[in-house]
Formats: C-alpha cells, structure tokens, sequence
C-alpha cells in the first residue's frame, strides 16, 4: 500500500482529475498512466522511480471499490467519533472485519501491555473458543476482559478483583459483575469455582504470567 510522502496517509486515485493525491492532506503525488502508455522519457521514468519506486496501475474498477471503501470508512468516523476505523487495513485487505474498534477498546488494549496480562487474555480466548465461542460476541473490551477473568480463574481458582479489571479493560462495575458470573458458570462444571463456599478476590499482580 503506497503511503503519501508527505503525512503518511493512504493515497486514493483521482480518474477523473488524473492524479494520485493523499486521503488526508490532498497532496498531489503522482499522475494517473494508462495501462499500456509509455512513459515519455526513460529520464523521466528514472526520475519517478528515484522518488516514488516502481509504477503500480491501478485500473478503473479497482479504483471505484477502494474509493467506496474508504467512503464508507469516513462515514463510519465521521458518524460514530467514538469510533477508530483503520483505513489502511481496510484498503489493503478490501473488508471491514478487525477495522473498526471503539476508542474505549483501544484504551484497553493499551492497558493491557502496560499490566503484562496479555498471556492470560490470549489464553483465555483460547478456553472461550474451545468451551462456548459464542460468550466472545460482546464489545472488543468486554471480550477481553471475559478472557482475562477465565484464564485468571482457570488457574488460581479466584475470580480477579472488580477494581483491577474495570480499570485495565475500561469496563463499568455492571459488566464486572455480569463478566464474573459468567466465568463462574463456565469453569464450574471443571469442579472448580462453583464448588467453592465462596469466590475468593485474588491478587492480580502476584500472578505468574506464564500461565
């Protein structure tokens, strides 16, 4: 994917006007060539390779749908502003799926870096996908927080406490609470929380995060 030279931005292709000009700043970066059509200097095509690597044609139909993509992109930001679209990944792969997060999720998975709980996030999805994928059709957030829960449970046999998770995975009280419910229901027929007189808060950050 060709990236304007100036801000970074994908760049979009003007038939109608003939040039290729940046999505955000509208910088000019090329002219648009005809399948076929020489290059009127071998000078001048040495040139635009110094500047901007080979030639990639691009034709018509090709053009249309990428520019329909990134239309439907900016509506989604434009109209949701709680929302991030990644528009180079939805040029490039031609499909919205994994494009579009909620700025609170994004906040999320920064958190979850920051605290070194990615292992037990990716570990728990893997129990959810085996056990009962469909608890993964939930906000992005939601369903990391589900998985933290379940991989934590899974091996101290505690249910995480309620300020620890709410703060990592930008979650309210409520869904804690919904979250923790459903973890206990999933790892109770293990013989393992359910069986407990009473769900014990453990300490996140004494964890070994290798599990």
């Amino acid at each position: 994917m060709e990236k304007c030279p100036v801000c970074g931005s994908s760049l979009v292709w003007d038939y109608e006007e003939g040039f290729v000009v940046c999505s955000a700043c509208g910088l000019v970066v090329d002219r648009i060539y005809d399948c076929g059509h020489a290059p009127d200097t071998d000078e001048d095509e040495a040139v635009h390779r110094r500047r901007h690597g080979p030639r990639s044609v691009i034709d018509r139909k090709t053009y249309k749908f990428k520019l329909r993509l990134y239309n439907k992109a900016y509506k989604i930001a434009r109209e949701k502003p709680w929302m991030i679209v990644d528009t180079d990944k939805v040029l490039e792969t031609g499909r919205f799926v994994n494009t579009v997060k909620s700025k609170a999720s994004i906040v999320a998975e920064k958190n979850i870096e920051k605290e070194g709980v990615k292992t037990y996030v990716e570990r728990g999805l893997e129990i959810i996908r085996r056990e009962n994928p469909a608890l993964l059709s939930r906000s992005l957030r939601g369903r990391y927080a589900l998985a933290y829960m379940v991989a934590y449970a899974a091996s101290t046999r505690v249910v995480p406490p309620e300020d620890f998770v709410t703060k990592v995975f930008n979650i309210s009280s409520t869904s804690y609470k919904r979250l923790k419910s459903i973890t206990v229901k999933l790892l109770g027929k293990y013989g393992g929380l359910s069986q407990m007189p009473g769900v014990v808060v453990g300490e996140v950050l004494s964890l070994d995060t290798t599990v």
